[in-house]
């Protein structure tokens, strides 16, 4: 038995010797194979060193092709190959085919691992190796899409090398048309990195990109808007326009959306006429295209749009506005009056998310009493229609005694109009009001002007009274409403109205 535990210990004994020498041998051979790669790296890094500093060729350093240097060649893409480029690329990229490496890599095009065709594809088209067009044109068709990907940027990347040279220096060539062609094909190559391709081309896709537009595919004519616009070539404006009345919904908006992006002038009057086109995703693209043209016959147009049943719409008319600075600003004032609550709303949102009210809110301290005449007057018209947010805040951060008086006022002022909606004929006036009244259940607001009261600003105690009495009546006006048309009006709502009743 004791010899038995003798030879299992020893046995466990060499085991271990075995894995710790075996983990040593791993630990050293990849020591050395690092080292190996790094000082073969080195030596290419070196000699393309050599070639750009343009020294003789008899004095270049000497290297033999071995196994595993494509692995270094594809480093030396990604940190040094990408950035060289004229007759120092053309003159680097000769060494390399001297030295075989392009040969091998077109070899592998022929490979049956799709890896290994993709990443022959990747590296002959950084180092825009021309004479492989054919087998770039040819990839296209494979079956991976990886690869077909692959191919089509090799191309774009050798656009330069393999077109000719047309009218006013821009390229032309079967190879870009065959890119832009490929839109008709989605199965081939996925949109929007087809469209990533095309883009870096630029300008000179432009007259493929006007016979794409004329597709029998709707989604083909879509995207060529699209692209046209990112590109922005005056060439396209003219295409585009006619684009605004074409059969198709999506081709008319991303023909709206590309009128936006050239900036061109004359796309103002055909995009104000988009304004009022039957399908609202057109109309709301129609509306930002025009804050980027940014002529001003088009604010009223737009402002139109406040109106619109379509939220989208609504959104993108008041996101154009304020790009109209004063103007636009101005319309949006006037649309605070308007009698559509949307309108209204929307136009509230634009003037808060902007910052536009907060000078108006800092001007009730103004010494200048033209100035804070306005400031009372906005923020009344503000409050009346529902914007009570910025008040509130106001309320709660001003101290200043020049701006106490005015905010006292404010809400006077709007506490008796929201006395008078309570009281009306109209449901829709009555509506609006709870809405408003249920915007105002917070306690800090009432405390706030009662702290008002007890400061004794002169001239405020009246209408500190009569907010109070004010408050009285309309929290009995919602208890009346709550029981008649069975209304939403919070809890919280009656907490805070009662407060002032205890003064």
């Amino acid at each position: 038995m004791t010899l038995t535990l003798w030879v299992i210990a020893f046995g466990m004994f060499l085991l271990t010797i075995f894995l710790a020498i075996r983990i040593l041998v791993r630990k050293i051979s990849r020591a050395v194979e690092e080292e190996y790669w790094q000082n073969r790296y080195e030596i290419f890094s070196k000699l393309v060193d050599e070639i750009v500093a343009d020294i003789p060729t008899k004095d270049l350093i000497q290297i033999k092709k071995l196994p595993g240097d494509k692995k270094i060649l594809q480093v030396l893409l990604e940190k040094k190959l990408l950035y060289i480029k004229g007759d120092d690329h053309t003159r680097v990229v000769d060494k390399l085919k001297e030295l075989g490496f392009v040969d091998l890599y077109v070899a592998e095009l022929n490979s049956s691992n799709a890896n290994e065709r993709a990443t022959a594809l990747q590296v002959l088209g950084d180092l825009r190796i021309t004479e492989a067009s054919g087998n770039f044109t040819e990839a296209i068709e494979d079956p991976d899409g990886d690869v077909r990907l692959t191919a089509v940027r090799g191309l774009a990347n050798m656009v330069d090398e393999i077109t000719a040279s047309g009218e006013n220096g821009t390229r032309t060539g079967p190879i870009i048309e065959s890119i832009v062609g490929l839109l008709d094909k989605p199965e081939r190559v996925p949109d929007r990195r087809l469209a990533e391709v095309i883009l870096d081309i630029g300008s000179d896709a432009v007259p493929p990109l006007l016979v794409a537009t004329k597709s029998s595919n709707a989604r083909t004519r879509a995207l060529a808007a699209d692209i046209l616009g990112q590109i922005g070539d005056w060439r396209g404006v003219d295409t585009l326009i006619e684009m605004l009345n074409d059969p198709e919904t999506d081709v008319r908006t991303q023909a709206a959306g590309a009128l936006g992006s050239t900036g061109d002038t004359r796309a103002v009057k055909p995009l104000i006429k988009s304004l009022d086109d039957e399908a609202w995703p057109v109309r709301a693209r129609g509306a930002r295209a025009l804050s980027v043209v940014g002529d001003p016959v088009a604010v009223y147009p737009i402002s139109r749009l406040l109106s619109d049943p379509q939220w989208w719409v609504r959104y993108n008319a008041g996101f154009a506005l304020p790009s109209f600075k004063e103007l636009g600003y101005e319309t949006l004032e006037k649309t605070l009056l308007d009698s559509d609550r949307y309108a209204r709303e929307r136009a509230l949102e634009v003037m808060e998310e902007t910052g536009y009210l907060h000078q108006f809110i800092e001007d009730l301290a103004s010494d200048n009493d033209e100035k804070k005449t306005r400031a009372m007057k906005l923020l009344i018209i503000v409050g009346n229609a529902g914007g009570l947010a910025p008040l509130i805040d106001a309320t709660r951060e001003i101290d200043d005694p020049r701006s106490i008086g005015a905010i006292i006022e404010i809400w006077r002022n709007i506490t008796e109009h929201l006395v008078e909606y309570l009281n009306s004929e109209s449901h829709t006036m009555k509506m609006q009001a709870i809405e408003s009244v249920n915007k105002i259940n917070y306690s800090y607001v009432v405390e706030k002007i009662d702290l008002f009261g007890q400061l004794d600003i002169e001239g405020t105690g009246a209408s500190i009274v009569e907010i109070a009495h004010n408050i009285e009546r309309i929290k009995k006006s919602l208890e009346l409403l709550k029981q008649d048309l069975a209304v939403d009006i919070r809890d919280e709502t009656f907490a805070t109205l009662s407060f002032m009743e205890r003064k």
